[in-house]
C-alpha cells in the first residue's frame, strides 16, 4: 500500500531475542528436537500415494533445493504417518525439517509441536 513500517510508532526490533548461541532461534529450537528412533522405519508402512509425496519431497530436500510442501487430505488418511517418516528421515540425516501444522491438536503430534501461525 505505499507505506513504510517505519512511519508507525512501533516499538524497535530487538534483533538478538531472534538469536540463540549465534544461530537464528527457529533453526537453534529445530536443531535441538530429538528425533523417535521408532519413527526411522515408518516409511516402510506408507501406501504408494504417500510413499510418492514422500519420495518427492525428498528428492527436493537431497537436491539442496528444499522447499515448501502442504500435504493436506480427509482426516483418517494416515497424513501424521507420512509427516513423521518425512520428520524422522530428514532429522536423522542431521538436516532441519521445520514442520507446521494448522491446529493444535495436530501440532501436538509432531515433532517441534508448533502452528504455522506460532
Amino acid at each position: 500500500m505505499g507505506k513504510d513500517i517505519r512511519l508507525f510508532p512501533l516499538p524497535e526490533i530487538d534483533e538478538t531475542l531472534d538469536m540463540a548461541n549465534g544461530v537464528m532461534r527457529e533453526i537453534f529450537e529445530e536443531s535441538m528436537i530429538t528425533m523417535d528412533h521408532e519413527h526411522a522405519t515408518l516409511y516402510k508402512s506408507l501406501n504408494v500415494e504417500h510413499r510418492v509425496v514422500y519420495d518427492k519431497i525428498l528428492a527436493m530436500v537431497d537436491s539442496g533445493k528444499g522447499g515448501m510442501f502442504f500435504v493436506d487430505g480427509p482426516e483418517s488418511t494416515r497424513k501424521t504417518l507420512l509427516y513423521k517418516a518425512l520428520l524422522a528421515m530428514i532429522h536423522g540425516q542431521g538436516k532441519i525439517i521445520v514442520a507446521r501444522a494448522i491446529s493444535g491438536v495436530v501440532a501436538s503430534i509432531m515433532l517441534g509441536e508448533r502452528t504455522a501461525h506460532s
